[in-house]
């Protein structure tokens, strides 16, 4: 009922609109209309009827404004626009979450789609439309890593200046908005309002049938082991050594062999931030820094201890997404890799490789019993919003509406369909396996230094997998050739943010 009472509310003010009952000249398009003495209005508790936090919007009338945004093509899974109800909860939940802001804000939401992982283009359709004026894009919307060169270059509002976001709710990740934040200054943010951040999360899927035919599990069952906080890299390491099945019947290690461990090297990063480790931190005065941890003692350990892991004889692991086909092939014990591989990438031009059969889920490893909690890494391809610098105050004031409203709903309605319905309740059997999920998302940990990666020259996402590559021990002394580096692309970045 209340979705057929939105679809009626939205289809009222279109025909309000076509009819002239609001009217405004070009001057002031952007201006809202003051509804909030309207008769008769529903006051809007704190919380909705499910038991989720309403936003603290006004009433807002934009007269039929449209919103151009500017999106990446080539996002992971589904996202900004749904054609139609489809029957498919996501779709469908993207498809009411669209129709309730439009119909909150009266305004209407278009897209302009460009590939988001070719960020050079980004940059350059950018610079074009800042240098010329012509405003064509309101709202920017791409790959996380992108954002800080936007920033830096001048093309983004301070998002802390707006009117109607408001930064201190849930639906804004603290981490996140802390992380994004230096000098006070903050130009892009994310959340709840791209459905990626959940998928993006990383862990560890374990081959269940494998696990019991290798008695893995033997002694103590797997979440038992990660509710008692025991869950540690060397534990991880001790399971991995004995498992390895040459199954094609050569003597060579192929794909068609079972292997203790599987993965993308890319995703190996998991291993650093699931110890508690990050290459960038911010300092006293919110500026960006080298983190003291990266080149400690414990990072050469972790290191160390992920090359054991992911390097052995009985390992997988490629620069492509091989490892992730072997896994998904019922090859392998371990596979590290972001929860969307549960489901398949909703981009039809990706490959589609997903698992297909029962699995149990873990969390990034701690480095040892004695870290507190467990830490869950979030890999970049996730959405960062941001709003044009070119704008107007009021284009920039209804920008913000747009945006909280949108995360807010996405909080209320996108949110639960993708975490509870498709992640806990698809893919767990139990209570047990549905609180894992919780367990990962909690510790969910941005790192500061793959927001900047570009700006940093990608030196943050490759260091710590280079040296488990190279099975270096020497991180100390190779970071003296790098940070002098990284101390000026900093430096570069402080100078914009000032």
């Amino acid at each position: 009922m209340k979705r057929m009472i939105l679809i009626f509310l939205a289809l009222l003010l279109t025909f309000s609109t076509m009819l002239g009952m609001v009217s405004c000249n070009k001057d002031d398009e952007n201006t809202p209309v003051d509804t909030s003495d309207n008769g008769g209005d529903e006051v809007k508790g704190e919380y909705d009827e499910d038991g989720f936090l309403n936003d603290d919007l006004p009433d807002l009338d934009y007269n039929l404004a449209n919103i151009s945004m500017l999106v990446w093509e080539d996002v992971t899974m589904q996202e900004f626009e749904a054609e139609g109800l489809n029957g498919q909860a996501i779709n469908d939940a993207i498809y009411y979450r669209n129709l309730e802001a439009e119909a909150r804000l009266n305004v209407e939401f278009s897209y302009t789609e460009k590939a988001g992982h070719a960020v050079e283009d980004w940059f350059n359709t950018c610079e074009i439309d800042y240098s010329s004026g012509s405003k064509a894009y309101h709202i920017y919307a791409t790959y996380s890593r992108t954002f800080a060169t936007l920033a830096t270059r001048g093309f983004l509002v301070d998002l802390k200046q707006t009117t109607y976001l408001d930064l201190e709710k849930p639906w804004w990740p603290e981490g996140l908005r802390d992380n994004c934040t230096i000098n006070n200054k903050l130009y892009f943010a994310s959340g709840d309002i791209s459905s990626n951040a959940l998928w993006m999360m990383h862990c560890i899927f374990v081959n269940e049938d494998a696990a019991d035919s290798w008695r893995v599990f033997e002694e103590k069952q797997l979440y038992d082991i990660i509710n008692d906080g025991e869950w540690t890299l060397d534990l991880m390491l001790s399971m991995c050594k004995d498992v390895f099945e040459n199954r094609d019947g050569d003597d060579a290690v192929t794909s068609g062999d079972f292997f203790a461990f599987t993965a993308q090297a890319v995703n190996l990063n998991l291993f650093s931030t699931g110890s508690g480790l990050l290459c960038m931190a911010k300092d006293e005065d919110d500026a960006l820094i080298i983190s003291d941890s990266l080149a400690s003692e414990k990072m050469i350990s972790v290191i160390n201890k992920t090359r054991q892991i992911a390097y052995a004889d009985n390992a997988y692991v490629q620069d492509g997404i091989d490892g992730r086909k072997v896994f998904c092939a019922q090859n392998a014990l371990f596979h590290v890799d972001k929860l969307f591989v549960l489901r398949g990438k909703d981009n039809q031009n990706a490959d589609q490789t997903a698992i297909s059969f029962d699995v149990l889920i873990a969390p990034s490893p701690k480095y040892s019993e004695s870290q507190k909690e467990y830490y869950t890494a979030v890999g970049a391809p996730f959405t960062m919003y941001g709003i044009n610098n070119l704008l107007d105050a009021s284009t920039v004031d209804m920008l913000s509406a747009a945006l909280e409203c949108l995360a807010s709903e996405s909080y209320r309605q996108v949110t639960p369909i993708i975490f509870e319905e498709s992640l806990k309740l698809r893919y767990s059997k139990d209570d047990v396996t549905s609180k894992m999920f919780d367990t990962i998302r909690n510790g969910v940990v941005y790192d500061i230094g793959e927001i900047f990666d570009i700006s940093l020259s990608y030196i943050p996402s490759t260091i710590f997998v280079n040296q488990v590559k190279q099975g270096s021990t020497t991180i100390a002394s190779d970071w003296v050739g790098q940070k002098p580096v990284v101390e000026k692309l900093i430096g570069k970045i402080m100078e914009k943010f000032q």
